[in-house]
């Protein structure tokens, strides 16, 4: 009778998972990089010499300090004295790197090259999904990265490594519930509002009607949220978002052909209009804003080749290729005109 039974629990359980689904993916990247630094000019401004003469002042009162700590230890070699010695140490580097600091800003900084490291990378994906007998979907997703990371020009990081043991730390999972009455998610303090400027929300709500989706986004702990809305309309698709931090933004985005012409508002008053193009291989855009800024991108694939190129009014210009391998390995390369540069390798598996 037991065998039977457990016979029937086994089944029973079998049965509950056809539904469900769990997923591994994962991802890599791994090559060298360097990052540079950005020529500074010379501020002559009195704020800036302000603050190198208080720097100045208190380099001097740090190493005062210091060589009476010595002065004292001599005379009496206890605890006390040696713990002042260290303290005031402490306290000169503090201040020498000041100093440093309003120094560079007073005489400029030249532009520097940085010295190749290596970096290398393994990003893990679990996801588990399932389906009710009522049609109510739900899951949860969470991933870890491991290694030295490098995402885009000027991030690399060589110390970038997750912890000491370069072990990875699982983040914070998401967790959803979907069905006719919308999707909700949760995730604690890991939401970002839609306006990407505020974070560490716990609940999304979406809900989509046609052509239409209505977003909210809350922080429990604040009590904060944001609030969003897009439609299609005469085959133009408008959105607005806003939140309780006074941040909002619209945009209105129409597309002939190839071309797609986005206009864009917000809450500091800035409005910018973006003309984009692609077909055949060939993609460009243009964007300029009421604040004078401007973006200007530019790209082309032929077969397995990418090259994208990038400026702006921030006088930064930067260039990418990557070259596709198949079966999700892809060699990729980069530089700006800041002095970053990498070269490597990116896999999905």
């Amino acid at each position: 009778m037991k065998k039977i039974l457990l016979a029937t629990t086994i089944l029973g359980m079998t049965a509950g998972f056809a539904a469900a689904e769990v997923k591994v993916g994962g991802s890599a990247k791994a090559g060298i990089a360097r990052v540079g630094t950005v020529a500074v000019a010379a501020d002559g401004s009195s704020a800036a010499l302000n603050d190198l003469t208080s720097a100045t002042v208190a380099l001097s009162n740090a190493t005062s300090v210091l060589n009476t700590a010595h002065s004292n230890y001599a005379v009496n070699g206890s605890t006390a004295n040696a713990d002042a010695i260290a303290n005031a140490e402490a306290a000169l580097a503090d201040a020498q790197a000041a100093f440093d600091d309003a120094d560079a800003v007073v005489d400029g900084v030249a532009a520097t090259t940085g010295d190749f490291a290596a970096y290398s990378s393994v990003k893990i994906t679990f996801a588990g999904s399932g389906v009710t007998d009522g049609g109510v979907e739900f899951g949860g997703s969470t991933d870890t990265t491991i290694g030295a990371k490098y995402d885009s020009l000027g991030d690399f990081d060589g110390d970038s490594v997750i912890s000491s043991g370069n072990k990875g730390s699982w983040g914070i999972p998401t967790v959803f519930v979907s069905g006719a009455f919308g999707k909700i998610s949760f995730s604690a303090n890991n939401l970002d509002f839609f306006d990407d400027t505020n974070g560490d929300a716990d609940i999304q709500y979406g809900y989509t009607a046609g052509d239409v989706t209505v977003g909210l986004i809350t922080d429990l702990e604040t009590s904060n949220y944001s609030a969003s809305l897009s439609a299609s309309v005469g085959g133009v698709a408008l959105s607005v978002d806003a939140d309780t931090y006074d941040i909002w933004n619209a945009s209105a985005a129409y597309t002939a052909g190839p071309a797609t012409f986005t206009l864009t508002a917000n809450s500091g008053d800035v409005q910018k209009l973006k003309v984009a193009y692609s077909a055949d291989g060939m993609s460009a855009s243009a964007k300029f804003g009421t604040d004078d800024s401007w973006e200007i991108t530019g790209g082309y694939a032929a077969g397995a080749l990418s090259v994208a190129l990038l400026a702006n009014s921030g006088e930064y210009q930067e260039v990418t290729v990557s070259s596709d391998l198949g079966g999700g390995l892809l060699i990729v390369g980069g530089a700006n005109n800041q002095q970053d540069m990498f070269a490597g390798v990116e896999m999905k598996f």
